[in-house]
């Protein structure tokens, strides 16, 4: 599902790119490749299979496009090299996974997601009921916020956070088990 960083490190500690993770939730859907060198989607992703650049692959990030699971950043460019942020993540999961309803209640899910996480307020509106579907399903859980002796645990998200490696690590062992692939 996922490629070493090198020959000596899965690279824990680093950012996972929107490539990356573009070919990871491709390989957890298992949906056959989906491109036509021909018709790339984005200027920035060359159909070309570079052997020093084995973390992602365009054949996948094109699958991820035309399957609706992500996007690009503008018209005609995808920054495939990118960091992915822990909203991205959820917006990419919740979309492969259809976890969000068409017609979901932005404003209620924000409500809801306020009692959940300490920075809701600070979501972006277009990943809101994707980080409270996700939240819900347990697929991405908080940050634990440092409390004082006898308070209650609170949780923050950090939805512009990058996404480490290991986090994806552990968000692709969540939804294969969920989905009965592990």
């Amino acid at each position: 599902i996922m490629n070493n960083k090198d020959a000596n490190s899965f690279g824990v500690y680093e950012n996972i790119t929107r490539g990356e993770f573009a070919e990871m939730i491709v390989k957890i859907m298992g949906v056959p490749l989906q491109y036509n060198v021909n018709n790339m989607t984005f200027d920035d992703v060359l159909p070309y299979d570079f052997p020093d650049q084995p973390y992602w692959n365009y054949k996948y990030v094109e699958t991820a496009v035309k399957m609706g699971y992500i996007r690009g950043k503008s018209p005609r460019l995808f920054f495939p090299n990118d960091p992915l942020t822990r909203a991205e993540a959820a917006v990419i999961i919740a979309r492969a996974l259809n976890l969000v309803k068409s017609n979901a209640d932005v404003d209620k899910d924000l409500v809801s997601l306020q009692k959940v996480f300490t920075d809701a307020s600070s979501v972006d509106h277009y990943s809101i009921s994707s980080i409270l579907a996700i939240n819900k399903a347990g697929y991405i859980t908080g940050i634990a916020n440092t409390v004082t002796a006898g308070s209650k645990a609170t949780y923050r998200f950090e939805p512009l956070s990058n996404l480490s490696r290991a986090d994806a690590a552990v968000i692709a062992n969540r939804v294969m088990v969920k989905l009965k692939k592990l």
